[in-house]
C-alpha cells in the first residue's frame, strides 16, 4: 500500500458503489444533479435564431414557389417548342412534291393517267363514319409513260370492232285489245 491508504479506500468493498469519488452503499440510490440552469448568452443565442428563422421564412417560402414556377414554365416551353417542332417538320413535308402527290392520292382520291383507280362502295347500308385513314408517304412510282399509254389507247380504240348490234328486245306479249277499246 502506498501513501499509507487503508485498502478499504482502494476499493470498493462488495454491496457498494462508487459516485463522484464517494463510496456509498448498495440500496442507497444516486444522488441528483442538480439542473443546469441556461445562461444568458445561451438565451440570447436562441432568441437570435428564433428570429433569424423567422425573418428567413417568408423569404425562403417565396424562393421556393418561384423555383416551383419556373420548373413549371419550362415544361410549358419545351412542350410549345416540340409542338412547334412538329409543325415545321409537317410544314416541311408539304414542300416535297412526293408528299403532295400521295397526299392527293389517299386524301382526294386523284390518279395518274394510265393508273386505274378502285373505290369500294359498302353495299351494307351502315353509314356511319369511319376514322380518318394514315396514308403512308411511301409511293410507288408506275414504270409507264401517261403519253404512250394515251397514244395507245387512241389506236387500240381505232382498230377496234365496232359493238355487236343488241338483239331488239322481244315485245312483252299483249292480250288483244278488247272490243270498242282504241289502240294506242
Amino acid at each position: 500500500m502506498r501513501g499509507g491508504a487503508p485498502a478499504a479506500w482502494a476499493r470498493p468493498a462488495p454491496g457498494r458503489i462508487r459516485d463522484n469519488g464517494r463510496i456509498m452503499p448498495a440500496n442507497e440510490p444516486p444522488a441528483k444533479r442538480p439542473a443546469r440552469r441556461p445562461t444568458g448568452g445561451s438565451l440570447l443565442l436562441l432568441v437570435v435564431l428564433v428570429g433569424a428563422v423567422a425573418l428567413l421564412a417568408p423569404t425562403i417560402n417565396q424562393l421556393v414557389a418561384q423555383q416551383q414556377r419556373i420548373r413549371a414554365l419550362e415544361e410549358e416551353i419545351a412542350v410549345a417548342t416540340d409542338a412547334a417542332e412538329a409543325l415545321e417538320t409537317e410544314r416541311a413535308r408539304w414542300d416535297d412534291p412526293s408528299f403532295v402527290k400521295s397526299q392527293a392520292r389517299g386524301r382526294l382520291l386523284f390518279v395518274e393517267p394510265g393508273d386505274t383507280a378502285y373505290t369500294v362502295l359498302d353495299t351494307s347500308g351502315d353509314r356511319t363514319p369511319t376514322a380518318p385513314v394514315d396514308v403512308s408517304v411511301d409511293q410507288h412510282v408506275t414504270d409507264s409513260d401517261p403519253a404512250a399509254l394515251y397514244l395507245d389507247s387512241l389506236i387500240r380504240a381505232g382498230e377496234a370492232e365496232p359493238p355487236a348490234p343488241e338483239a331488239p328486245a322481244s315485245p312483252e306479249p299483249t292480250e288483244p285489245p278488247a272490243e270498242g277499246e282504241e289502240t294506242p
